[in-house]
């Protein structure tokens, strides 16, 4: 398998895309489950290594696992900021990294938001809503008392 992953886009594709630098693909499938509904497409890298090669610009979030290389990481964080064309674009880390020092650094790298593993998937929903400026719907799936 190649070191991006890019799912089949779906019926409702509005054109955007979200960037996911991370070797879990139960993160990704979650989020390309819940945001395709919404027209979002889902491109997954495996490695920093080749986001080099990618046009930013084309994603409108990135989500980052510091986990591989922390340093890369908070390079590639800052690249985005001082990018005139995606220094917009959001940037949330989802890490295991829970330490105040990992988190600081991130945040001062220039990342929007830091959710630590393990963590609720509708928190980080809620979360990657905000930041999109997408309004959630109400959950109606939740039994309700008559």
């Amino acid at each position: 398998m190649s070191n991006l992953f890019t799912y089949d886009e779906d019926p409702n594709f509005n054109g955007e895309k979200i960037l996911i630098i991370d070797e879990d693909f139960l993160l990704a499938d979650l989020i390309h489950f819940h945001f395709s509904k919404k027209g979002f497409g889902i491109d997954v890298c495996k490695s920093l290594d080749i986001t080099h090669d990618l046009d930013m610009t084309e994603y409108s979030m990135i989500i980052i696992d510091l986990n591989y290389d922390f340093e890369k990481s908070l390079v590639l964080i800052s690249d985005v900021r001082n990018d005139s064309l995606t220094e917009e674009t959001p940037i949330v880390i989802c890490s295991k990294m829970n330490n105040n020092k990992a988190i600081v650094a991130a945040l001062n790298a220039g990342a929007d938001d830091y959710i630590t593993r393990p963590f609720a998937i509708n928190e980080l929903l809620i979360r990657l809503h905000k930041l999109l400026g997408i309004k959630l719907m109400p959950d109606t799936s939740a039994s309700q008392a008559s």
